[in-house]
């Protein structure tokens, strides 16, 4: 759907969501799957770049944050178990674009195999996220029980990657709320 449609809802809800009174964070989402490695670039025949358009995004409590995908299977749909795409070279330009916009991201879906390219791939994501506060936090897909054998899954002790991504990669980055321990 073009651009400016996603716009035209995101705004809708922004309004809706205000005038309801709440004041929490609100992450906004952009065309084409949302995706952050794509988010200067047309997501399809016509579409203009979320980047063009969502700047047009207003919020009277000025807290909103985009909210973004990124895979790295060679058609970054996360169907694939092999890391094909260069991390975080493909966040390097939204980056930017965020910081020059004073905008944040929230990256609310992303995930790869469990395999060391993978890894190494999601590990030096996850430390450019570190060091950019652009980025304010990050939700890995998949968990949960209805996830079951799928492959990204890291339910614990259930997913198939509950004893490798988990513990591996996502575990060290994440840093507990006080009084929790896993």
């Amino acid at each position: 759907m073009p651009t400016e449609l996603i716009l035209s809802n995101n705004q809708a809800s922004i309004d809706s969501i205000r005038k309801a009174g709440a004041e929490q964070l609100i992450l906004v989402p952009g065309n084409g799957f949302t995706g952050a490695h794509r988010w200067l670039n047309s997501t399809c025949s016509g579409c203009k770049p979320n980047a063009d358009v969502l700047t047009a995004t207003t919020d009277p409590a000025n807290n909103f944050a985009f909210d973004m995908h990124l895979y790295f299977d060679n058609d970054t749909s996360g169907t694939h178990s092999e890391c094909t795409l260069a991390a975080p070279g493909n966040l390097a330009a939204t980056t930017t674009w965020l910081q020059e916009n004073n905008y944040s991201a929230f990256l609310s879906e992303f995930g790869a195999g469990a395999n060391s390219v993978c890894f190494e791939t999601v590990n030096r994501t996850l430390s450019w996220l570190e060091h950019h506060p652009q980025f304010i936090g990050w939700t890995y897909w998949a968990a949960g029980p209805l996830w079951g054998d799928y492959f990204l899954s890291v339910e614990p002790g259930v997913g198939p990657q509950s004893n490798s991504t988990w513990p591996e990669v996502l575990e060290p980055h994440y840093e507990w709320p006080r009084g929790i321990v896993c």
